[in-house]
């Protein structure tokens, strides 16, 4: 029988992984993305980039009861950003977090607490590094993110956090060879995600 911390990781990957698959998009049209909020971020460190995208919230909830900001690029796909706070088992919902700074950690069942996950992908499309709260042992991102501004159409601030960014194999071993640290600025839009 699986422990609890064993069961909450292998949910949390399938999560992860439904989120990937759930976050592509075949369209070949920019345009059909008008409307969306606009980020813009900077990673350093022992991997560098300077992106900007896109960036959308679910005005309730999202899978659970949790409540995040989706963040990404498109034609193509390079990076995934993804803010989440609230617990998938829990039986409250997550609401639009209000004005203020958080914290940036591991800590399901408290609301002032945010997950970030930073996902960068390879020239052909698959995945390359992530980070994440935990899932192969190593602590999770710690940082700040702070909301400026939180309307039911916007949600708009910054953020900066530090992670170790890794690999996973066929086999699921993980491969910690990088640390990163991630900034940047969002403008984020109801999108129905």
């Amino acid at each position: 029988m699986k422990t609890p911390r064993k069961l909450f990781k292998s949910t949390l990957l399938l999560i992860l992984l439904f989120g990937l698959f759930a976050c592509s998009d075949n369209s070949t049209d920019p345009d059909e993305n008008e409307g969306e909020g606009e980020t813009s971020i900077t990673v350093t460190g022992d991997f560098d980039a300077e992106k900007t995208g896109t960036a959308s919230f679910k005005g309730e909830q999202n899978i659970g009861k949790t409540w995040g900001i989706n963040i990404y690029d498109e034609f193509p796909q390079t990076f995934h950003l993804y803010f989440q706070t609230g617990n998938p088992f829990g039986t409250d919902a997550s609401t639009r977090p209000a004005p203020g700074t958080y914290e940036i950690g591991f800590n399901e069942s408290d609301d002032s607490v945010f997950s970030a996950e930073y996902t960068a992908y390879s020239d052909d499309g698959e995945l390359s590094y992530t980070t994440n709260t935990d899932l192969c042992g190593e602590s999770a991102p710690d940082g700040t993110l702070t909301i400026e501004s939180s309307t039911a159409e916007s949600v708009e601030g910054s953020f900066e956090f530090d992670a170790v960014f890794y690999s996973v194999d066929a086999d699921l071993e993980c491969d910690y060879n990088r640390t990163i640290a991630v900034s940047g600025r969002f403008k984020a839009e109801d999108g129905g995600i």
